[in-house]
């Protein structure tokens, strides 16, 4: 239960009551001499403190990770030794995380929103690299997490982290399905033309969401975007940068 010392006790208030020396040595407080008064005081009587409220988390910090490929696996080392690190530090005892890796065909919340280190330790073990891109279902996924977050009054405000390179190969509407094999035929694209078509389609989607996550700074929701592409691959991490900017 809460400790005396949450509501002000100390141990000393809990101690049996000793005679206290008055005068000639005798105490009022001692049972030969007590005498009751059943008379109202006129000072009126104190309220008794309330005890303090549990305060909600000051921010929450959603690690957005792409773990979509071997080369993956240092982001989710980083993700990992960032979020146990915040979480032991005491001037960060009001501060909250939350890790989303997208991979395969949907994101999925891998550590809701906690400040338990042994909670968050046990689910990044379990976290793995795959295969598929699914960044705009990641990023709705983020957004709908930080919304709530804050609509609930769990925290104040909440910061999407996404480290990704970007390379988004799996669409919104594969995404809610759980198969890709409708938009492709069931034996990947038939043509240049429509592999250009569905790239364009997802990042579209991307933005998109990219745009609704910008939308919600009005709550107190920002969105860094760490670009973890070779930077030597400027093509590739284009889109990257363009989620950065309309974040």
């Amino acid at each position: 239960g809460p400790s005396a010392a949450r509501y002000g006790l100390h141990a000393s208030m809990l101690e049996t009551p000793r005679p206290v020396p008055f005068g000639n040595g005798t105490s009022p407080l001692t049972p030969s001499s007590a005498k009751v008064s059943l008379r109202p005081s006129s000072r009126p009587a104190r309220p008794a403190p309330a005890a303090p409220p549990l305060a909600p988390s000051d921010v929450l910090l959603i690690f957005l990770v792409d773990s979509s490929s071997s080369a993956s696996a240092r982001r989710i080392a980083a993700v990992r030794g960032a979020a146990l690190s915040i979480l032991a530090q005491p001037y960060h005892k009001r501060t909250r995380v939350s890790i989303i890796p997208f991979k395969g065909m949907q994101a999925h919340v891998q550590l809701p929103p906690t400040s338990s280190i042994a909670l968050a330790s046990r689910r990044l073990d379990r976290l793995a690299p795959g295969s598929g891109s699914p960044l705009a279902h990641g990023l709705q996924l983020a957004a709908r997490t930080a919304r709530e977050a804050i609509s609930s009054g769990t925290a104040r405000r909440a910061v999407v982290l996404c480290l990704s390179d970007g390379r988004a190969n799996i669409p919104l509407s594969a995404s809610a399905t759980g198969s890709i094999a409708e938009h492709t035929g069931g034996h990947g694209y038939d043509s240049w033309e429509t592999a250009a078509r569905v790239r364009e389609q997802m990042r579209g989607e991307v933005l998109g969401v990219a745009s609704e996550l910008n939308h919600l700074r009005t709550l107190g929701v920002s969105t860094v975007m760490v670009d973890t592409e070779s930077r030597f691959a400027s093509v590739q991490s284009a889109l990257a940068q363009q989620v950065a900017q309309a974040c």
